[in-house]
């Protein structure tokens, strides 16, 4: 039996360990011990109903431990799920982690194939396999938050980054895992793993820049009064651009799109580039633009409904809404979170009222992101650019 440990029980490990492990042993190394319990427990911690259902009715041969050593020492292949985030400071991802996981992981078992699955600067596998000489592949994840099991079982394409050193056995077994585990026969692209890391990065860059399109077209309609949702479903209704990240926002956010935004900026370096800087720009554009729309606006008491990036999501790092809510911070209005997210009495110096009815009615205009069954019953009081009630 080939025995599979997968570092992280985040989104992408926890996602990929339930696909896997109805095929094949896994086990998972966290280094949180509550995580490791609900694992063991067939709880899932995150907020993605299909995954919740596999985890208690799918028969699965997995279990989570924090011991380093039992989960190594026996795996066949380590797929390395750690989060990568963006350091200002140096410019880059921060990668250290990842390091000191292959380096410890290759020194313990060295007949182990080693797949990172964590974003990384473009460059970085191989020159970790120079370093540690040994068989190291990338294989990006492609996935949603909220539904990332189903991204893992029913992906549009498996992207294998590999280095010259590979050997075919390896390649033959990381691509049986992959695809006998995945439902629908997906495509599979082999290319030099600098290849996979860009295909990572650019394509979030282009979404983030897709989506900065489509709020620029509405930032523009808002100024001229015309109807943004019209003329988006004019724009949309040609097949060569499509009916997908189109509506519009505060901007795109969340964990992945403005670090892995800001990494393909930087490893241009000397390159001559516009776009991937524009989008940045853009995003805080768009930011200020809705800002100074809502001071125009002849109220006091501006509550904020919901911090979080996405209507059933469980997270507000990087949230466009926060930036939004911070370009107010020193503005005339009183403001006033509603986030059930944030057991706080504030949040960043802001009150977060608890009593929805009470933050209801002690405010004249409440900004909402997205739109949820909850905030469609007061809508006479919200302002938002959602326009077709989804998250994309």
């Amino acid at each position: 039996m080939t025995n599979i440990t997968v570092i992280g029980g985040g989104y992408v490990g926890l996602s990929l360990s339930v696909m896997i492990s109805q095929k094949y042993k896994v086990t998972i190394l966290d280094s949180d011990t509550e995580r490791v319990n609900d694992i063991n427990y067939r709880h899932s911690y995150l907020k993605d109903d299909h995954l919740k259902k596999a985890l208690k009715s799918k028969k699965l041969n997995i279990q989570a431990t924090t011991n380093k050593k039992k989960a190594i020492e026996n795996a066949d292949v380590i797929f390395c799920c750690l989060p990568t985030d963006f350091d200002t400071k140096i410019n880059s991802f921060k990668t250290k982690l990842i390091e000191e996981y292959a380096t410890y992981c290759l020194r313990l078992n060295k007949s182990a194939l080693f797949v990172i699955k964590s974003t990384v600067p473009i460059g970085f596998t191989n020159q970790l396999i120079e370093k540690i000489s040994h068989n190291i592949l990338f294989v990006p994840e492609f996935l949603r938050e909220g539904t990332a099991y189903m991204d893992s079982c029913f992906p549009d394409r498996i992207v294998i980054g590999y280095s010259d050193r590979l050997l075919d056995s390896d390649l033959t077994l990381i691509n049986k895992i992959l695809i006998s585990c995945t439902k629908n026969n997906p495509k599979v692209i082999k290319t030099g793993a600098s290849e996979a890391e860009s295909i990572k990065l650019f394509s979030n860059t282009y979404l983030a820049a897709r989506v900065a399109f489509f709020n620029e077209v509405d930032s523009f309609s808002l100024a001229k009064n015309l109807n943004t949702e019209d003329i988006i479903r004019g724009i949309s209704s040609d097949k060569r651009i499509g009916d997908h990240y189109n509506n519009p926002s505060f901007g795109y956010g969340g964990y992945c799109l403005p670090k892995d935004v800001k990494q393909s900026d930087a490893s241009f370096k000397q390159i001559p580039q516009s776009i991937f800087k524009a989008t940045i720009s853009s995003n805080s554009k768009r930011a200020t633009h809705l800002a100074n729309y809502l001071k125009s606006k002849n109220v006091s008491r501006v509550g904020f409904y919901r911090l979080n990036m996405k209507m059933d999501s469980d997270n507000i790092r990087e949230s466009s809404t926060i930036t939004l809510l911070n370009k107010l911070s020193n503005s005339k209005f009183n403001l006033v979170i509603y986030e059930p997210l944030i057991h706080s009495k504030t949040f960043q110096n802001t009150k977060v009222e608890k009593d929805l009815d009470k933050f209801v009615r002690n405010s004249d205009i409440i900004v909402a992101n997205r739109m949820d069954k909850i905030s469609l019953k007061f809508k006479d009081k919200v302002f938002t650019r959602d326009l077709f009630s989804k998250d994309t």
